[in-house]
């Protein structure tokens, strides 16, 4: 399942994600995927999360959406 979200925090090749369609829920830690720069990577961007077998314990950020 993949979803649009909004990045709340930043760690090391880490982002929590807040879901705003979702009552603003917000993901456990997931890994960021090396081909995304963590240069210009910060909270409050747009980011396409991809979770497997439907499980929102895990999961990676696949995409920076702007």
């Amino acid at each position: 399942m993949n979803r649009k979200g909004i990045v709340s925090t930043i760690g090391t090749n880490t982002a929590r994600v807040q879901f705003p369609e979702l009552e603003d829920s917000v993901s456990y830690e997931l890994p960021i995927a090396k081909h995304i720069s963590m240069v210009d990577f910060h909270v409050g961007e747009e980011v396409l999360v991809c979770f497997y077998n439907n499980n929102f314990k895990s999961g990676i950020i696949m995409a920076r959406m702007g």
